[in-house]
């Protein structure tokens, strides 16, 4: 988990300690001394940091948690170490701004381009530093799967699939259609029925959805109405059948949404767990 020394950073920190103590992970936090806030004489103060949020990670009922320092920038450092590392699921917080100009931060928008791994991103809403024992988060019980007809999309499936068995989740699949060419029900709902019974005959708890609108705000409303604890989506940018969500959409998911939002690159994507 990237941290800069930040408030906004640190509101990562209940769904980090959540997601790794459910999965029986090991939590590590991180730090890149070229990040943007700078703490006082960064070698010595960064690790003495780290080690304060670890202490209040420790008091939050998680022990097993580490610390890493690397020096250089953020959006480089995150991505090599989560590789060197063989880190399994990145959770940030993302400094996501602005009701009109609705734009990811831009460490955020580096990791999610090149990270191989799932990066999970929470919107910084409320700052929550110092604050020991960490708040909990919600705990997980349902999440949304927005799909877009892709072959990209649809390849998130499998990681779908391992997280619904490690949290025991009921999985909401959610495909919205911009502009239907005719009736929603024709269009959306066999390919996502079949989509649904792939799931459920790996034993997984699954309802389909189609939605007419768009694909920002009804993501958004659908987790909502839905009282959905996590959504996950390919991330930004890659290739389909179908044109990719574009950052401003994902962005706008991040600002509507108050959920956790996980993004794979459908390349990587395999039937993987947090913790082996």
């Amino acid at each position: 988990m990237p941290l800069d020394g930040s408030a906004e950073s640190e509101a990562a920190l209940p769904t980090a300690v959540g997601l790794a103590r459910g999965a029986g992970a090991r939590l590590i936090l991180f730090h890149a001394t070229g990040g943007a806030v700078a703490l006082v004489e960064p070698s010595r103060d960064a690790l003495t940091y780290l080690a304060e949020v670890g202490d209040r990670v420790r008091a939050s009922g998680l022990d097993d948690v580490d610390t890493l320092l690397w020096r250089g920038l953020p959006s480089y450092a995150i991505v090599a170490a989560a590789r060197q590392h063989g880190i399994d699921l990145l959770v940030m917080a993302t400094h996501a701004r602005g009701l009109r100009r609705l734009v990811l931060g831009s460490v955020a928008e580096s990791v999610l381009r090149d990270a191989t791994v799932p990066v999970a991103v929470i919107r910084a809403r409320e700052p929550a530093r110092g604050e020991s024992p960490i708040p909990e988060a919600e705990p997980l019980r349902r999440v949304l799967v927005a799909i877009d007809g892709s072959p990209a999309s649809e390849s998130i499936l499998p990681f779908v699939e391992s997280l619904a068995h490690q949290f025991d989740l009921a999985v909401v699949l959610l495909q919205v259609v911009a502009k239907p060419r005719g009736r929603i029900e024709v269009e959306a709902t066999p390919y996502l029925d079949a989509l649904a019974a792939r799931l459920r005959a790996n034993g997984v708890r699954v309802r389909a959805e189609a939605r007419i609108g768009d694909a920002a705000a009804a993501i958004a409303v659908a987790a909502r109405e839905g009282g959905v604890d996590m959504i996950v989506m390919a991330s930004p940018g890659q290739r389909g059948r179908r044109r990719p969500l574009s950052r401003s959409v994902v962005a706008a998911v991040l600002h509507a949404a108050s959920v956790p939002i996980v993004f794979l690159k459908p390349a990587r994507v395999s039937s993987m767990t947090l913790a082996e």
